[in-house]
This record gives structure tokens, C-alpha cells and sequence, in this order.
């Protein structure tokens, strides 16, 4: 049965995706803009990624969270000519964020569904952590996927051209800049007001954590 829903899930994300190539021709679609520029960046949740789409393609419409197999599919045999880019932030800040994010109301209905039936039960982050991640949860909640999910293939592979850190942010956006010819500026946008990750967590949930984003840890190089 988990076997028949992978399937179907598979054939329901490809369809979409190839249902998405008619943005390609659509002006103020992110989709046009990454054909225009021959770039395409992958959006991990609470990674700057408003931020850095705006500083390089303007006001346009907002694709949501989609891995590099999407657009693989959307751009077909085009894709290799693409200069595809992305950027990681440590789990441990990253799952924190998306904790006060969604604990805040998110950004639209959607994330205040999320919250509501996944993470309102628990009375505090700490609660969460302990008593509530693990690797169900993760894929039921977008911003809770691990990042691996969005840029690598199942063998750890990284599968685009190039990886910035959240933590690097300018200078890596610079050398991006360098490689794209592009002036960028970035502004702030869908910042959280939160507390330093380090003050939050204690042994427990840094050891839980660490078990259940464990690939992004070894494959991105995190540690607390």
C-alpha cells in the first residue's frame, strides 16, 4: 500500500509540474523569469528565499517550495543549460524558525492549518521537539522537510551548481551576483523576531534533532 502512494504520488507531482510549463511564457511568473535568465532557485523554506527572489527577478509571482526535480520536469531537455543555485541554514536554527513562523500564523490559511493540526497541541517548542518530531511529521508540514529533500538525489548527491549558506548570506549572494551578472540587492523580507537558537535548545532536543535531520546535518556540514 506505502508502495502503490509513492507511486501516486510521483505521477501526481510530475503532472503538475509539466501542468506549470505554460508559465514559461507567462510575464511576472517566476517560471518566465528563470527561463529568461537561464537560472533557477530552489526555495527551501525559511532559508532568505523571499528575500533573494525579489533582490533577483523583482515582483513576481511566488512558485512555493518546489525541489530541483520540478523544474527539471517543467524545463525538460533545456534544464541543463540552467545555472541552478540554492541556499541551506543550520537544522537546528531552520526548525526553530519554522516552529515561531508557523506559531505566528504563518503566512496564509495554509500554514495556519499546519499549525493548528500538527502543532498546537504541544504547549512549547520544547514540547514539540521532544514529544512530537520525528520523521512522519517532517513531511507533513512544508517548512519541516529536510533540505536534502529539496536539492539532493537519494544517494546524497547535491544536484545544483551551487549551495549558500543562510548564515553567509551576502557574501555568498555576491558571488552569485559575479556569476549571474546581475547588481543585487537584498532587503529583508518575513523575518521572524525569535531568540537565539543556541539559547533554546538543551541536550535532549539537540540530540533529537540531530537524529531526525541527521542527512542535512553530514550532507550540508552543521553542527550546533
Amino acid at each position: 500500500i506505502k508502495l502503490l502512494k509513492n507511486i501516486n504520488s510521483s505521477i501526481r507531482k510530475i503532472l503538475f509540474a509539466k501542468s506549470q510549463r505554460r508559465k514559461i511564457k507567462k510575464k511576472n511568473s517566476l517560471i518566465h523569469s528563470f527561463s529568461n535568465d537561464k537560472t533557477i532557485f530552489i526555495h527551501i523554506p525559511k532559508t532568505a528565499g523571499i528575500s533573494i527572489i525579489k533582490s533577483i527577478y523583482g515582483n513576481v509571482t511566488n512558485e512555493g517550495h518546489r525541489s530541483i526535480y520540478f523544474y527539471k520536469q517543467v524545463f525538460e531537455k533545456n534544464f541543463k543549460d540552467f545555472f541552478t543555485f540554492s541556499f541551506v541554514r543550520n537544522p537546528y536554527d531552520r526548525l526553530y524558525s519554522s516552529y515561531k513562523f508557523l506559531q505566528t500564523g504563518g503566512m496564509n490559511e495554509h500554514d495556519k492549518v499546519a499549525f493548528q493540526k500538527y502543532l498546537s497541541k504541544f504547549s512549547d517548542f520544547e514540547d514539540f521537539v521532544l514529544n512530537g518530531l520525528n520523521n512522519e511529521i517532517i513531511y507533513e508540514i512544508i517548512h519541516f522537510v529536510p533540505q536534502s529533500e529539496f536539492i539532493c538525489n537519494k544517494n546524497g548527491e547535491i544536484l545544483v551548481d551551487f549551495v549558500g549558506r543562510f548564515e553567509n548570506l551576502n557574501d555568498d549572494l555576491n558571488s552569485i551576483s559575479r556569476k549571474i551578472k546581475k547588481e543585487l540587492a537584498l532587503e529583508q523580507h518575513n523575518k521572524n523576531f525569535k531568540k537565539d537558537y543556541k539559547k533554546i535548545y538543551n541536550q535532549a532536543m539537540k540530540t533529537k534533532v540531530y537524529e531526525v535531520y541527521n542527512r542535512d546535518f553530514v550532507l550540508f556540514n552543521y553542527n550546533f
